[in-house]
């Protein structure tokens, strides 16, 4: 679902491989002297052919990577000078200007190198075959050592594989040294379609394996597959293509942390580990696939490891199961999830934007949990000891169960249609405008300053205190069991039976009292304190024996007429307590 940046790489190469570069070259000035431009877009070409020309004048020398991202931007510019319409004098300052660049490259190419073959090293002749390739001299203490400023290094255009067992089993020390001086060098791999990729097998046990290295791997194109007992370092891997798996099969007596913090793109990534894994580490993911513990892609599993995961925006697969993780950070669930992680604190699916997810999603945890889903098909999310924020949540399609023992914030939530229960110790609910669904809040603060709505029954446990500022109506049940104050300026109450529910010795504001009856049980009789911003119905209010204090406006009748404002107002001696009208 994420573009991938190795087609930059890729751009490159059909520059960079084995060609005569003179000839790429004046086929680009052919194809710049045959096109037409449009004057506005000259002025930031110049300025970017600038700059590339800035850049590669002030390199005294050039990794792969290097060139392959300078003749990646060349290849743009050209792109660019191709949409040109109307041919101007200025095209021929910026073909010189490019062909300048080009003869700069041409010369920094020297310093890397190609390879357009498969590799393939399971012996030693093998490993000899291959330092031959790379001129490599075993018996040269400079040749047999690598230095990432220094070194050559390689695109490999082919297959990577390799297998170190042999160097491990032979009583020649040396060749462990020299299979990692030469994998050490590849700095680009670029597999055929349906290839093998990069396959490293660092050896089948403790006697019969060697810790590699590969320093200057930093962008591959095709699947990655690492095995072996001992360990294997790709400290500077920094992109795999998207469509691309990045397997993990690593083994050993000890356990280990899975951490690759240059990588900033992958495809899908296998955790196929048969060793305990301590912790995983892929935070620099910034575009990637989906991680699972199986090949498939359906769950991440792991009974024992005990630390932190971060998955960077990697995608989680439909179900994760991490009972001793101690936190969990990853990019979105667009097909839905079910976390279980009860000692995790926090759990986080952030995506880079907002994501929408086609199933349902459930998390156990800990601490806080915080996700940017939009909508799914159901929401349950349980945190023992923290807060829940799903601020990117806009609709309940279907049911959203929340439960914290802290706040609960979903402050993009509009309507609610499928039902929802949130329980915390605050609830904010700041856009929420309508109740379809029904709804129960449970918190000793609640937040509802855009609800206007209520179509279904509303229910607010706990809270004391409830201010409902722009609410219509109650023509649907609000219950609020515990609420000592209730306001609700603008609402009309309506006329059905008990359809407002609060507390005993409460104080009541609303827009118009339909009929006393609306007030649910005894709650009329026990009523402290009534406000009444816009009375229009007549009120007895003989009932209301404990009220101590009443602030009434009638609502002003339009047309004004002679005799047509009524708004009669009955008290009694049964109103003995009221104090204040």
């Amino acid at each position: 679902m994420k573009k991938s940046l190795l087609g930059l790489v890729v751009a490159a190469l059909t520059i960079v491989g084995c060609q005569n570069y003179d000839d790429q070259f004046d086929d680009l000035n052919n194809k710049i002297t045959s096109l037409a431009t449009q004057v506005g877009e000259l002025s930031g070409l110049s300025a970017a052919i600038q700059d590339v020309g800035e850049r590669v004048n002030a390199l005294e020398s050039a990794t792969a990577q290097e060139l392959a991202g300078i003749l990646a931007e060349v290849s743009g510019l050209q792109a660019q000078l191709a949409s040109i319409e109307t041919i101007t004098a200025d095209v021929d300052d910026l073909e010189n200007e490019v062909d300048e660049i080009l003869g700069m490259l041409n010369e920094l190419l020297e310093q890397a190198a190609v390879i357009n073959q498969d590799i393939v090293i399971t012996s030693a002749a093998q490993l000899d075959y291959v330092e031959s390739l790379m001129a490599i001299d075993p018996n040269d203490d400079i040749d047999d050592t690598f230095d990432a400023e220094t070194t050559r290094q390689y695109i490999l255009s082919g297959n990577l594989t390799v297998d170190a067992e042999f160097a491990a089993s032979s009583s020649d020390t040396s060749l462990a040294t020299r299979l990692d001086n030469v994998i050490d060098r590849f700095a680009t791999v670029i597999a055929p379609d349906g290839g093998s990729g990069v396959r490293i097998d660092s050896g089948s046990a403790a006697d019969k394996s060697v810790a590699l290295t590969l320093d200057a791997l930093s962008f591959v194109q095709g699947d990655v597959h690492i095995s072996g007992y001992a360990t294997i370092g790709i400290d500077e891997l920094a992109a795999i293509s998207s469509t691309n798996t990045f397997t993990i099969a690593l083994g050993g007596a000890t356990a280990i942390d899975i951490v690759y913090p240059s990588l900033n793109q992958a495809g899908d990534i296998i955790l196929a580990a048969t060793v305990t894994i301590s912790s995983i580490n892929f935070e620099s993911i910034a575009t990637g696939g989906t991680i699972a513990t199986n090949s498939a892609a359906t769950s991440l599993t792991n009974a024992s490891l005990a630390g932190p995961v971060n998955l960077g925006k990697l995608d989680l697969p439909a179900y994760v199961d991490l009972a001793k993780a101690t936190a969990i950070y990853a990019g979105g669930a667009p097909k839905g999830v079910e976390i279980s992680a009860p000692k995790a604190s926090p759990v986080q699916l952030m995506d880079t934007t907002p994501f929408a997810s086609t199933g349902a999603i459930s998390i156990t945890a800990e601490g806080d949990i915080h996700v940017n889903v939009t909508g799914a098909t159901t929401i349950t999310i349980t945190s023992t000891k923290g807060a829940i924020e799903l601020n990117s949540l806009t609709g309940t399609g279907s049911n959203v169960t929340l439960s914290a023992s802290e706040t609960i914030h979903a402050t993009a939530l509009k309507t609610n249609a499928g039902g929802l229960v949130a329980s915390g110790s605050q609830v904010h609910l700041d856009a929420l405008e309508s109740n379809a669904g029904g709804a129960t809040i449970t918190a000793e603060g609640v937040n509802l300053t855009k609800f206007k709505t209520n179509t279904s029954t509303l229910t607010i446990n706990t809270a004391k205190a409830i201010s409902l500022p722009v609410l219509a109506d109650v023509a649907s049940p609000v219950i609020a069991g515990s609420a000592t104050k209730f306001e609700a300026p603008l609402c009309v109450t309506g006329s059905v039976t008990g359809n407002l529910n609060i507390a005993a010795d409460a104080e009541l504001h609303l827009g118009s009292l339909t009929a006393t009856d609306v007030l649910a049980g005894s709650d009329w009789f026990n009523l402290k304190e009534l406000q009444l911003k816009q009375q229009a119905s007549n009120l007895d209010f003989s009932n209301a024996a404990s009220l101590t204090t009443l602030e009434y406006t009638g609502k002003k009748i339009t047309p004004v007429a002679e005799g047509s404002q009524s708004n009669v107002v009955t008290i009694t001696g049964a109103n003995a307590k009221l104090k204040n009208v």
